[in-house]
């Protein structure tokens, strides 16, 4: 009965464990979508100097719905990422004239190193090449433009109950105070390009750029072909958002940069009532239109105040950036599945959906944010989800430290401590990155191309060998040459290729890396694959006859003209290996050492000494177990004669036992010839 009992308490328990984690699974672990429309929680006012944000016309139904967007929060994105305890925030970059580090709108908020110390970037001081103050991110402006700008998003991450999982990085790009180059509000490409450049390096996943160009240096900055390809690569791993600009001009007639470049996302100023705000730049040279009037920032000495431009609307659209990145982290984690990172952001934004709402101007309808729609959308499965392959690139590093394409390495085998200077670590990308399939990835082909030239000069494929497939592939260069390790991949409409050229040479001999070992140790998969492997400086040889072969690691690599051997000071033997037969009565140590002879006057000794130790048979560890286990079976036949002795002994006992008993009965029977 008792059994029965605790089986069932154990389902009932089982079944209340079941129920819960049922009822805290997001849709997307069922497969399902998020669903699109989420009523709103009682709203409890934020209070920021005298403004609550209920008040707010942006944050409505109609607009932002940030009640709505607060429910999914709250429902589909942090549980998930409190049960995979996710610790990895999203970065936004915020490009601009730095920040009020001591406005309380930020406590908590800034990205930090692994000391706790806030981290940031000053680009212009970069361009002028003084490292002192490129920690330098005050907000020098007398508007704390760059404050402003944070702030909006810095607010948008609180009413959301984001604080632990996005994070602002403060990039100023501005000139200093008391610059020659200008004022404390301007910017000029080579600081934004320093700018944008270092936020990528950084991690960041949204860079958000609330600066452009004026009207007579739009041209100017249109060509900036430098400029361009920063941006173009810093898109590959994040988002990158800007503002328009607000002179209200229609972009057929003047187009503002960056946020008219390919690959960035161009945001326009809405104003309340689905209208657009008087000042601001539009035209189909830019992507979205958010709100941009009236929005509430934090500036000059913590104070709120309502402000507007289209450098209000970029950081709501950079705020939605990253938390459809979130969503879409959430979701990966939920399901188990990948998602799309980096340009299906951008897409879903910009121009994914079809019935978005929209701001009339001029005569034409632009797309309106609609971030709760963003954040619902069932990424997996929308149509073209994944990207196609348009490209691949090849990195590689070496002992962790990445190596520059194209350079020369030069080998010298450290194989025995495991960091062999001629093995390398390949790792291939897709482009777009973040948003090819990453199935597609173990059809990748690694293959050496072993290159020569002849007389002339030209350079020809020697040879072309597979050595491996996947996203990524290790390899030893065991032989100097010039070599390329090329990844392919053949896509339904294209074969795309990249290629790492390498350099091999043989180096000087370093006697540090050297060690005496034996041949066998040399001939092991540790040794020649460069995984490295003990090291034993001495064997134990036993009784006459039995010999070892010596040699030295890493002499495979260079050039040198011979070794001499020594055993206990005296030399004993010339070559590349050296077999030593012990001679003479065991119970002796033999000390062998080696110099490697490079040329008439540079002859050094390896490093360290191998140690022979000469031993009769009977101290052999087997003749232990062999006496014992003799003295065991000598002591188990004892005991079992002993046994069966008593045994014997005992049988006999027991028979004159049993005689006894027997006599006195037959005494008793009377004797027919005895009187009584």
């Amino acid at each position: 009965m008792s059994r029965f009992l605790t089986i069932r308490n154990l389902s009932v328990i089982a079944l209340a464990v079941l129920l819960v984690l049922c009822a805290l699974m997001p849709a997307a672990f069922c497969g399902t979508a998020y669903a699109a429309e989420f009523s709103a929680d009682a709203v409890t006012a934020t209070t920021y100097g005298d403004y609550d944000t209920d008040s707010l016309w942006y944050f409505a139904e109609d607009e932002l719905n940030v009640a709505a967007l607060r429910t999914f929060v709250s429902t589909k994105v942090i549980p998930v990422l409190e049960a995979n305890s996710y610790d990895d925030p999203v970065v936004i970059a915020v490009v601009d004239t730095g920040l009020d580090l001591t406005n309380s709108v930020f406590s908590g908020l800034l990205l930090t190193d692994e000391d706790g110390r806030i981290m940031g970037y000053n680009s212009y001081y970069d361009s002028k090449n003084d490292s002192s103050m490129l920690g330098d991110i005050d907000d020098e402006t007398e508007d704390k433009h760059g404050t402003k700008v944070a702030s909006v998003i810095a607010m948008l991450i609180r009413e959301l109950g984001l604080e632990d999982y996005i994070r602002i990085y403060p990039v100023k790009a501005s000139y200093p105070s008391g610059s020659s180059d200008g004022g404390v509000n301007n910017f000029d490409r080579t600081t934004v390009r320093l700018a944008i450049s270092n936020a990528a390096e950084t991690g960041a996943d949204v860079i958000n750029l609330s600066l452009c160009s004026t009207t007579d240096s739009a041209s100017t900055w249109a060509n900036d072909t430098q400029l361009q390809n920063v941006i173009a690569s810093a898109a590959t791993q994040a988002t990158i958002v800007a503002a328009a600009g607000n002179n209200s001009r229609a972009s057929t007639s003047t187009k503002f940069y960056p946020a008219a470049y390919d690959g960035i996302i161009g945001v326009m100023a809405s104003a309340e009532g689905g209208t657009y705000h008087t000042t601001t730049n539009y035209g189909s040279a830019y992507d979205v239109f958010a709100p941009g009037e009236n929005i509430l920032v934090s500036g000059a000495d913590a104070s709120y105040e309502l402000t507007s431009g289209t450098s209000m609307a970029a950081p709501i659209v950079s705020f939605a950036a990253a938390l459809l990145k979130l969503t879409l982290t959430a979701e990966e984690l939920a399901g188990g599945e990948a998602v799309p990172r980096n340009t299906v952001v951008t897409r879903l934004i910009t121009h994914f959906f079809e019935d978005d709402a929209s701001v009339p101007v001029s005569g034409d309808e632009y797309k309106k944010l609609d971030i709760l729609k963003l954040v619902s959308k069932d990424i997996l499965n929308m149509d073209d989800a994944w990207l196609p392959v348009t490209g691949i690139s090849v990195s590689a590093t070496r002992g962790g430290s990445a190596v520059t394409s194209g350079g020369s390495m030069t080998v010298q085998t450290i194989r025995e401590t495991g960091s062999g200077r001629s093995y390398l670590d390949f790792t291939a990308s897709l482009t777009p990155v973040g948003d090819t399939d990453p199935a597609l990835e173990d059809t990748i082909v690694w293959e050496l191309v072993e290159y020569t030239e002849d007389s002339s000069g030209e350079e020809s494929e020697a040879s072309v060998t597979q050595i491996g497939s996947g996203a990524s592939c290790g390899y030893l260069f065991s032989r100097a040459g010039d070599f390329g390790v090329r990844a392919s991949i053949t896509t339904s409409s294209d074969t795309y290729t990249a290629e790492f050229r390498v350099t091999v040479a043989q180096a000087a001999w370093n006697g540090a890396n050297a060690f005496i070992v034996t041949s066998d140790y040399i001939s092991s998969d540790a040794y020649v694959n460069g995984t490295g492997g003990s090291i034993e400086n001495g064997v134990t040889l036993y009784g006459t006859g039995n010999s070892v072969t010596l040699t030295v690691t890493t002499i495979e690599d260079v050039a040198y003209e011979a070794i001499n051997w020594y055993v206990n000071g005296e030399i004993a033997w010339t070559g590349a290996t050296f077999t030593f037969e012990p001679s003479g009565v065991p119970g002796k140590d033999y000390t062998v050492t080696a110099q490697v002879i490079l040329s008439d006057t540079d002859k050094p000794f390896v490093r360290g000494a191998f140690t022979v130790h000469h031993k009769s048979w009977a101290a052999h560890p087997l003749f232990a177990i062999l006496w014992t286990a003799l003295g065991v079976g000598v002591c188990a036949g004892a005991a079992v004669l002993i046994v069966r002795a008593k045994k014997k002994k005992a049988a006999a006992a027991a028979a004159e036992a049993e005689k006894d008993i027997l006599l006195p009965a037959e005494e008793e029977k009377k004797s027919p010839i005895r009187k009584k």
